[in-house]
């Protein structure tokens, strides 16, 4: 059998009591094409990927692990524990330090630190390509600027930064 998707790599098949490899319509061993995974807690592993393939079970695992429930079913006991991709002894319970959008946008992207000019940009932005090939005018879309209103909150806070450096 053939899948044709839109990812390179082919789904996983995980043992499954009620699997039939015959029928991709009735194989529930299929676990589907990949989508990426974020965990977002103080115990997740900061600066890091983990690659291990994580499925819908996955939390399931985590949940029966930590409290010795057992198996729910044979899917459940051959699924990935996504509580290995935590750090359970060094929990970071501070929030991230985020810069300010206001201040960021009050100031030029060559003036920030530990940006590049413009001009000295190794290759232009992907989308420069798309927007000055002529493909969206034959379509029939127009590109504008973004406003300040369109892109931020607090339009309002921005557009005042912007005029408290100016001066």
């Amino acid at each position: 059998m053939r899948l044709q998707g839109f990812d390179h790599v082919r789904p996983r098949f995980v043992p499954d009591g009620r699997e039939n490899r015959g029928n991709l319509y009735e194989n529930w061993g299929f676990t589907g094409f990949r989508i990426p995974g974020v965990a977002v807690s103080p115990y997740a592993r900061g600066g890091n990927v983990n690659h291990m393939p994580i499925t819908h079970e996955s939390i399931l695992k985590l949940i029966s692990y930590k409290f010795s429930l057992g198996h729910l079913n044979k899917r459940h006991r051959y699924a990935t524990n996504i509580g290995r991709s935590f750090n359970w002894k060094n929990p970071k319970f501070d929030p991230p330090r985020l810069p300010d959008p206001q201040t960021i946008t009050a100031v030029p992207c060559s003036a920030q630190s530990g940006s590049l000019p413009a001009s000295s940009r190794p290759k232009p932005h992907d989308l420069v390509g798309l927007e000055t090939s002529g493909y969206l005018d034959r379509l029939g879309y127009e590109v504008k600027p973004a406003a300040i209103d369109q892109v931020f909150r607090e339009p309002d806070g921005v557009k005042k930064s912007l005029r408290d450096s100016a001066r």
